[in-house]
């Protein structure tokens, strides 16, 4: 594996590089040390010496175009999935053939926890934008944890501030709620990644984030521009920036997580 150290006390074994498929959206296996999202998706409390130890985790990485699916339900569980670039959403079908998106997935994020349970996953993950993924060995990682406790403690944590926020979509709130607190979701997201949280890109769609939501997308655009006359937001194109955030936070107190705000 690129950039992983010298073995000494308590390291890990090195491992035979994972054979990947050819399938034209892999490519070589960048190390977690070079990584600018790493320590989002791994434990601070991991020294930085140590972090080529864990990067035994990483068995492919993958280039997938937008629209292109990384995985589907139904598929079976064999690996976690990291977001080193891009975004994708996470999707269910339901009997009338109807798509719902349950989630969006950042850089820095880890997606397929729902996997766990039943062995295979139970949702379809779509990438929003032409995004890199990291394929994380489940059972790398359990063998990992015996060495750094830490690394599942900070995967569990990922997955809860993930459901923290999802939960409330299905309380009884009326649009400009439902997106407030979706730009608030977004913003603390990136603030918890200590990336710029008060101006950011949305990489989804005006027709994603209302399906999301549970809205129509006219709903959502009514909304934004409303925001926007307020001098709560202003809003060019999927460029956003949060100029009243106290207004913003007031609005959305219904669905804000306990703690944020």
């Amino acid at each position: 594996m690129p950039g992983r150290g010298s073995a000494g006390p308590g390291a890990v074994p090195a491992r035979r590089p994972a054979v990947r498929e050819r399938t034209g959206e892999s490519e070589d296996i960048q190390p977690c040390s070079r990584c600018p999202v790493a320590r989002v998706c791994l434990p601070g409390s991991v020294p930085s010496a140590q972090v080529p130890q864990l990067e035994t985790m990483v068995t492919r990485q993958r280039t997938v175009a937008a629209g292109k699916v990384l995985f589907h339900a139904g598929e079976e569980f064999s690996s976690l999935f990291a977001v080193r670039s891009g975004g994708l959403k996470s999707t269910v079908v339901d009997a009338d053939g109807s798509e719902h998106i349950l989630n969006f997935h950042l850089p820095g994020e880890v997606l397929g926890f729902a996997a766990i349970y039943h062995g295979r996953h139970a949702v379809s993950a779509v990438a929003l934008v032409p995004s890199t993924v990291c394929h994380l060995s489940f059972s790398e990682i359990l063998r990992l944890a015996q060495l750094f406790p830490g690394l599942v403690l900070g995967l569990l944590r990922i997955a809860s501030r993930s459901a923290l926020y999802t939960g409330r979509l299905t309380g009884d709130h009326n649009a400009a709620v439902r997106v407030a607190a979706f730009l608030l979701s977004q913003s603390g997201r990136l603030k918890a990644q200590g990336r710029r949280y008060s101006e950011f890109e949305l990489v989804m769609s005006r027709e994603d984030i209302a399906n999301h939501l549970r809205l129509a997308p006219e709903t959502v655009s009514r909304v934004l521009t409303q925001l926007r006359g307020q001098g709560v937001i202003s809003v060019r194109r999927k460029a956003v920036r949060l100029l009243d955030e106290d207004r913003l936070q007031a609005l959305a107190g219904p669905m804000l997580p306990y703690g944020q705000g």
